[in-house]
């Protein structure tokens, strides 16, 4: 969807929903399919909104997402030109859930070749008809 659009906007106000894709991704390892979580600083039972969702470093989630991701794919081609900048975001101490996922869209799209412009919303964003029409709501 990124590819379509020159501009795409990233509403960080909608509420956080759990279970959801934004704190999981799934690799291929050796022995199948192995789901990475990030694990999130969140109060039981209360809406969130996403700017608003932290993370969590008491378990000790980036080392264990590196080297699962380095046992799936460090005898690949290419490797060694992507794991340096992959290990680097996901190191790296965030204090939000959301500037993890936009430091991790944007590595995928600069990987890509792709120039969309990604604009943050802090706010709930409607389907764009005004000002930001033509743009990508994600």
């Amino acid at each position: 969807m990124l590819a379509r659009y020159p501009k795409v906007v990233v509403d960080i106000g909608e509420h956080y929903e759990r279970q959801s894709y934004r704190t999981r991704t799934s690799i291929v390892g050796p022995n199948g399919v192995q789901d990475l979580t990030v694990q999130i600083a969140r109060r039981s039972g209360e809406k969130m909104p996403m700017h608003t969702v932290g993370l969590s470093y008491i378990e000790t989630w980036p080392q264990q997402h590196v080297h699962a991701i380095r046992s799936a794919y460090g005898n690949t081609p290419w490797f060694i030109h992507y794991m340096d900048e992959i290990e680097a975001v996901v190191l790296k101490r965030y204090d939000r859930l959301v500037d993890l996922d936009l430091a991790t869209m944007r590595l995928g799209l600069k990987w890509l070749g792709l120039r969309t412009e990604v604009m943050v919303s802090d706010e709930y964003v409607e389907v764009a008809s005004g000002p930001m029409s033509g743009a990508a709501v994600t």
